[in-house]
């Protein structure tokens, strides 16, 4: 509903930029909860899990800003 919102209002490149970081996002609320909360969420928070996952991330953002 909110996209639709957004979409209705502004940009479309503008929207699906944004929404482009959404997986960040994620991400990071998701390592917080596990970090303060660990009887909440379980998430792997090794250095290397969060190197790939940083990376993923990234490689999504790119793909989106060369659609723009």
């Amino acid at each position: 509903m909110a996209h639709s919102f957004a979409l209705a209002y502004g940009s479309v490149s503008i929207v699906g930029g944004i929404y482009s970081i959404q997986p960040l996002m994620v991400i990071l609320i998701a390592s917080l909860l596990t970090l303060y909360f660990p009887g909440i969420i379980k998430e792997d928070v090794s250095s290397s899990s969060l190197g790939r996952k940083i990376a993923a991330v990234a490689l999504v953002i790119g793909g989106s800003w060369l659609l723009l």
